[in-house]
């Protein structure tokens, strides 16, 4: 991962204290559910002390400078990962993108969105749409890439949106399969 982007601090964005799946022996919690340590409008109340896995992730807004200010996940809806999972072999780089909607599934349509991912798939970082399940259900996940391709190079934008849109519709429809825990003594209910 680069390293973060000077001056851009999380801020009142908690993002990532509800979005993401945790499952480490001091910290377990589903994805799509506030962290127990999470106080609204205020942010971690063990902040200080929080567990290795807080400390240690970063979504990519805070590492990629071309990424502009108000990509802020809570100000933008969109949560973007960095993800080292499913890169086929055809990629040179092993680290993907995966690209959350987390407000709603039409900002899709945000043009500057639509930009960022054609960016990313004609730089060949594997971008992967990302569908949170409902709480204790694994996100279903698709690379875009390979299927994008050959519409941005014809430029049509239209159709990549449409593309994309698609892709959200697809990954709704697909079955829900629960979480695999390891520490699942622990995990709320």
């Amino acid at each position: 991962m680069e390293s973060l982007v000077p001056g851009r601090e999380c801020g009142a964005c908690t993002a990532c204290c509800t979005h993401l799946n945790i499952d480490t022996e001091e910290l377990q919690k589903f994805a799509g559910v506030d962290c127990q340590h999470l106080v609204p409008q205020r942010g971690c109340r063990i902040y200080e002390r929080r567990p290795q896995a807080c400390r240690e992730w970063y979504c990519a807004w805070r590492s990629m400078a071309n990424m502009p200010d108000d990509w802020r996940p809570d100000r933008s809806g969109v949560l973007v990962a960095y993800t080292a999972d499913d890169i086929p072999p055809h990629y040179a780089t092993r680290l993907g993108l995966k690209i959350s909607l987390i407000k709603s599934q039409r900002d899709i349509r945000n043009p500057g969105l639509v930009q960022a991912i054609v960016s990313f798939v004609q730089a060949d970082i594997p971008v992967f749409l990302l569908l949170q399940g409902p709480p204790g259900r694994v996100a279903k996940k698709r690379l875009v890439n390979d299927e994008l391709r050959p519409l941005i190079e014809a430029r049509d934008m239209k159709a990549t949106e449409e593309y994309l849109l698609s892709c959200l519709e697809a990954l709704e429809r697909e079955p829900k399969e629960p979480v695999v825990v390891k520490y699942y003594a622990r995990m709320p209910r």
